[in-house]
């Protein structure tokens, strides 16, 4: 048995939202010069600096398609539309626990452009009580930083926190920095683990 939590911190693409798949980024590239695979090459190569708002919104897009004037506009709809894909039973046991008093904060490598135009969106998740941005803190995971970050605006113990992320370098700073951590594989895998380590935080929603 694990110790107890006060505050759930989830990852955002991966884990409260699907990951972006491959179809919209196909989409995207048909926006481009670039075939499928060297648009998401070029997508993910500048995405970390973007996520800790190294590059403005509209350099970001400049450097992915290698255009002066790119076409911005249909390019973030795509991209917003391919991050907004919340995962219905993920939400409805966070909003569980939210309900029984338990603290929520979403963690996420996310840039602030990306954060306010998702925060307009009505699939937008308002129910947490602390958005860890890293591109509002210039930070990303798996930086210790950011996992202080949460620490000190939450006020609360690192022993106290549990963080779920789907990448595993994610989860091993976390537990670095002193979180209780869970490599999220899904929700059958993640209920699996809650019963044995965390029984208090598990009950099913329908």
């Amino acid at each position: 048995m694990k110790k107890p939590v006060t505050l759930l911190a989830l990852d955002f693409g991966g884990v409260v939202v699907e990951f972006i798949d491959d179809e919209v980024l196909e989409a995207m590239s048909k926006h481009t010069g670039f075939d499928h695979p060297t648009f998401t090459e070029r997508y993910w190569r500048h995405r970390s600096d973007f996520d800790r708002d190294r590059y403005t919104l509209l350099e970001y897009w400049r450097l992915v398609t290698g255009e002066e004037n790119p076409p911005i506009d249909a390019l973030v709809s795509l991209d917003l539309a391919g991050w907004s894909r919340s995962d219905p039973a993920i939400i409805r046991w966070a909003e569980g626990l939210k309900e029984r008093g338990l603290k929520l904060a979403l963690l996420s490598n996310m840039a602030t452009p990306t954060y306010e135009a998702l925060q307009k969106d009505e699939h937008w998740p308002t129910f947490f009580d602390y958005y860890i941005i890293s591109g509002v803190l210039k930070v990303n995971k798996p930086d210790r930083a950011i996992y202080e970050h949460l620490i000190a605006v939450s006020g609360t113990k690192p022993s106290e926190i549990l963080f779920i992320d789907d990448l595993e370098h994610n989860v091993t700073a976390a537990r670095a920095a002193g979180l209780q951590a869970i490599h999220y594989r899904g929700m059958d895998d993640l209920a699996t683990i809650l019963r044995s380590e965390h029984p208090s935080l598990w009950y099913p929603r329908s």
